[in-house]
């Protein structure tokens, strides 16, 4: 898959050809358990340029205690694959970075 506007291009190119309407930003916490936000395909560019928004310390135990900024699951756009079950649904699948340490962030 490509960089950057061209992958997310690909991405909405394949989701609109496969009828999908949601894209899952996932990522997995120290425990193995996955963490998820569901995320309509219409802010897929917000999506993969801002990260999806969680708070770190419902996540899991990552060192965060409630006051702590949120952290961002930024997908992977290599990552997009069909969601065993569903035929709306596809995922991606994230890196987390702190809120704090990101530059202009939609809400989450």
């Amino acid at each position: 898959m490509s960089n950057g506007s061209d992958a997310v291009d690909e991405i909405r190119s394949r989701a609109e050809a496969e009828g999908v309407e949601f894209i899952y930003a996932m990522f997995v916490e120290m425990h193995g358990k996955p963490c998820a936000k569901l995320v309509p395909v219409s802010a897929l560019e917000g999506l993969m340029s801002d990260g999806a928004g969680f708070a770190g310390f419902a996540a899991g135990p990552m060192g965060q205690d409630p006051s702590s900024p949120d952290i961002l699951a930024l997908p992977d756009p290599a990552s997009y694959t069909h969601c065993h079950g569903s035929r709306t649904w596809r995922r991606c699948s994230a890196t987390l970075r702190s809120r704090a340490n990101c530059g202009r962030m939609r809400p989450g």
